[in-house]
């Protein structure tokens, strides 16, 4: 609900805010990715002005606005004008309107004026609906800033094969994304966890492998939980939020055993996650068990204070061996699937060698392995069998 593509959100603070939060990131190696929404504004923004906040101006009440020609203003539509997926409040835009595109990705624009400000990139939110075009002139807006400025896209299924609006879409040749959110990812690992099938998830998994080139699949965003999904630990304990209203969704509860047993499998999925090609993404909560079910449940505040600490120290300890092992972010993997309830894979770099294994069983599994291994979370060196 964009009110002004070129200033802080009040309620966020100023400018000024934001670039010391940028420069304090940056001394500390944590780089600032922008969601950017370029399919639609608010209705109440500088550009619409539906409710009149910024004088008689904007698009909606003076047909002679600059602004005008951005938007689609039609009898036809139920509002009197083209909205995303039929919200009033999010008029949406021509992206290939000359002026519109020059003011997000030319000379100046809000690409170039945000990563001059220290900002390290872009999210590209609903990236389906923005065309090609405009991601590619994005695209060069952004890397005329600095070659590691990265561009991340919002695609939901795999991004080498997609069709949307009946066009072949050209997210990962090069020109456009440098890779995707992994939504794909997502939906293989939970599968794995909650219903068993090794095979399926190799499967799964390694369809998109065999497509992405290496440099997206090693950019792609791997996640459990998102803003728009059920988090992780609702969806495991067998909830399904997307047949039910908001309300019902809202006083769901996952508590006692049930979610003792929901933390482990969550456990489990992550295990999986840090050692798989991409970039670990933790959605904020899912670090100390929050649940939710779908959007907006899975949106609630942060429980400061709150939480299962013991899934902290598990996701540090991940971490910290992903950060450990280059082969766990750039090496070769191999997956294998010794058990319907084991799913397993080994990356090596040339340097070292990992197997992970990941049993999503209730109980122990004895799995058969060649020669010696060290476990890397206890320190116990075993032979031949985990």
């Amino acid at each position: 609900n964009t009110a002004d593509y070129m200033k802080v959100d009040p309620d966020l603070g100023t400018m000024e805010d934001f670039t010391q939060l940028c420069s304090e990131a940056h001394n500390r190696g944590i780089s600032i990715i922008l969601e950017g929404v370029f399919s639609h504004t608010g209705s109440d923004s500088v550009y619409f002005n539906k409710e009149g906040r910024y004088g008689k101006g904007g698009a909606y009440h003076d047909p002679e606005s600059p602004y005008r020609p951005w938007f689609d203003f039609d009898k036809r539509y139920e509002h009197g004008y083209r909205s995303w997926w039929g919200f009033p409040t999010l008029p949406d835009v021509d992206e290939l309107n000359k002026d519109y595109l020059n003011y997000i990705c030319g000379k100046g624009g809000v690409i170039n004026y945000w990563l001059k400000s220290g900002a390290d990139g872009f999210r590209l939110d609903v990236a389906d609906e923005l065309p090609d075009e405009f991601i590619e002139k994005g695209r060069r807006a952004l890397k005329q800033c600095g070659k590691n400025k990265l561009l991340i896209g919002e695609v939901w299924e795999d991004a080498v094969t997609k069709i949307s609006y009946n066009k072949r879409r050209s997210y990962l040749l090069g020109k456009g994304l440098d890779s995707t959110m992994n939504y794909p990812f997502r939906v293989a690992v939970l599968d794995f966890i909650k219903n068993g099938d090794g095979h399926r998830f190799c499967e799964s998994i390694f369809s998109i492998y065999e497509n992405y080139p290496k440099e997206a699949l090693d950019n792609a965003w791997n996640f459990i939980s998102t803003h728009d999904t059920p988090r992780g630990i609702t969806y495991l304990m067998g909830k399904n939020p997307e047949s039910s209203d908001r309300y019902w969704q809202s006083q769901q509860v996952v508590e006692g055993d049930d979610y003792k047993t929901a933390s482990k499998m969550l456990v489990c999925a992550y295990a999986l996650m840090f050692g798989l090609p991409g970039v670990p993404c933790i959605y904020y909560g899912d670090e100390i068990g929050m649940v939710g079910s779908d959007d907006p449940d899975d949106r609630r505040a942060f429980e400061w204070g709150k939480g299962n600490q013991k899934l902290v120290e598990w996701y540090a300890t991940l971490a910290a061996i992903r950060a450990q092992y280059p082969a766990l972010r750039t090496g070769s993997v191999e997956p294998f699937a010794p058990h319907r309830d084991v799913m397993g894979y080994v990356r090596t770099d040339g340097e070292n060698t990992l197997t992970i294994l990941a049993n999503r069983a209730s109980g122990d599994l004895n799995v058969a392995l060649e020669g010696t291994y060290v476990d890397l979370i206890s320190g116990e060196t075993f032979t031949d069998t985990v």
